[in-house]
């Protein structure tokens, strides 16, 4: 895989969108590694708020749950999974798309979730 400072132009030149913009493809966004994604999905220097919706918006339910597991996994601490958990949520709402979220939802363990939620509530 080629990747260069700037993956989210490498990664957008690989499909068109409607308007025949740069887009993503989902096969290409299904095998990019975790610490990709998750750059991509929160990227350090976003313009266009705080979330990548297009690559989520891409990304199978496999790769969301991949990705997702991989990055609280590690996590030793409650209140920085909480955190990263409500994060995720934030992420999927930012869809604005109901039906995809509730397909990416669906294959993440609800203890994440719960995690999330009830530290809110």
């Amino acid at each position: 895989m080629v990747l260069d400072e700037n993956p989210e132009e490498v990664v957008a030149l690989t499909s068109m969108d409607e308007r025949g913009r740069p887009g993503y493809k989902t096969e290409v966004v299904e095998v990019l590694p975790v610490e990709v994604l998750t750059d991509l999905i929160a990227p350090r220097t976003a313009r266009h708020g705080a979330y990548n919706v297009e690559i989520i918006r891409t990304m199978s339910s496999n790769a969301f749950q991949r990705t997702v597991h991989e990055t609280l996994d590690p996590l030793d601490n409650p209140e920085l999974c909480t955190q990263v958990s409500w994060e995720w949520l934030e992420a999927v709402v930012a869809l604005r798309d109901p039906v995809k979220a509730a397909e990416l939802l669906n294959k993440v363990d609800t203890a994440m979730l719960e995690d999330a939620i009830i530290e809110r509530l």
